[in-house]
C-alpha cells in the first residue's frame, strides 16, 4: 500500500515462468437488511425507545461491478440515498441539516485492477497470458463525492494512469521512507521482569503499536480518524463495557 498514492502493489517474482489469476472476491452482492448483531455496525440508526420520529429499516445496498472492461476490474459502490439527514434528526441535530451539504449522498468507493501481462477472464478475475517471471498487479483504489458514477470512473481512471506512470521502484523508495520516519518518531515499550504478566504486556505493546499503524494509514485524509480505542481493545481482548461509547444509550430524542 503506497504511503503517498492511493495504489496497492502486488509484485509476483519467481526463479520460474508462472502464472496468476486476480479474482475480486466482493461480498455485498444483494439488497438485505441489516438485522442482530450485524446491525450494531450502524447503531446510530436504532430505534432506542421514544423516539419523536420515524425510525427506517436499515439496509445495505450491492456493489457495482462493471462489465465488458479490457483487462481490468472495476467495481464500485456508490450511495445513491443517504441516512444523513435521518442520523442527525435521531439526535436533534436537523437544523444542521439546513446550511450544510449531505457529505454521504452519491459518495462512491471503489477500485480498479489490472496487472501487466494479465487479460480479462471475466467481469471479476484476470489471468496471465502467459507464464512470466515477474507478474505486477496494481489495484488503484478512490472515494469521492460525484454527480455521476461515470464522473468517479473518469478520476479514476485518471489517478490510474497518473501514478502507473511514476516509476515503480522510486515509488517504493519513497514509501520506505517514509515508513521509516514515522517508526523512528517515539517509541513507547512496556517490559516486566514478571514472567506472569509479560504476556499481557506483549499484548499491550501489539495493541499501541496496532493503533499507530491504524492513525498512519488513516488519519491524513479529510475525514477523522475512528474511534482510536478499536486497536487496542481488540488486540488486548479487553473489549468491555467501558470501551463502548454511552452516547448509543442517550442519541435519541
Amino acid at each position: 500500500m503506497d504511503a503517498h498514492h492511493p495504489v496497492v502493489t502486488v509484485d509476483i517474482d519467481s526463479d520460474q515462468p508462472v502464472e496468476a489469476r486476480v479474482s475480486l472476491e466482493h461480498w455485498r452482492t444483494k439488497r438485505r437488511k441489516l438485522k442482530g448483531p450485524e446491525a450494531h455496525s450502524a447503531y446510530g440508526l436504532l430505534p432506542a425507545g421514544g423516539e419523536s420520529v420515524v425510525v427506517e429499516p436499515i439496509f445495505v445496498e450491492p456493489d457495482t461491478i462493471m462489465t465488458g472492461q479490457r483487462n481490468r476490474v472495476v467495481w464500485y459502490h456508490r450511495n445513491e440515498r443517504s441516512i444523513w439527514q435521518a442520523n442527525l434528526q435521531l439526535q436533534a441535530l436537523e437544523d444542521v441539516t439546513e446550511d450544510q451539504a449531505d457529505p454521504l449522498f452519491h459518495r462512491t468507493f471503489g477500485a480498479l485492477i489490472q496487472g501487466e501481462g494479465l487479460i480479462r477472464q471475466s467481469d471479476t478475475t484476470l489471468k496471465s497470458a502467459e507464464p512470466a517471471n515477474r507478474i505486477p498487479v496494481a489495484v488503484y483504489a478512490l472515494t469521492a463525492q460525484t454527480e455521476t458514477a461515470g464522473a468517479w470512473l473518469t478520476q479514476l481512471e485518471a489517478n490510474a494512469q497518473h501514478i502507473g506512470a511514476l516509476s515503480r521502484d522510486q515509488r517504493l523508495i519513497v514509501h520506505r521512507a517514509w515508513w521509516k520516519a514515522f517508526w523512528e518518531r517515539s517509541h513507547i515499550r512496556i517490559s516486566t521482569k514478571n514472567d506472569k504478566d509479560r504476556k499481557v504486556l506483549e499484548n499491550i505493546n501489539f495493541g499501541y503499536i496496532l493503533q499507530r499503524w491504524i492513525n498512519a494509514c488513516g488519519g491524513r485524509g479529510k475525514l477523522p480518524i475512528k474511534a482510536a480505542y478499536l486497536g487496542l481493545a481488540q488486540a488486548t481482548g479487553m473489549w468491555t463495557s467501558s470501551f463502548m461509547p454511552h452516547s448509543q444509550y442517550s442519541r435519541h430524542r
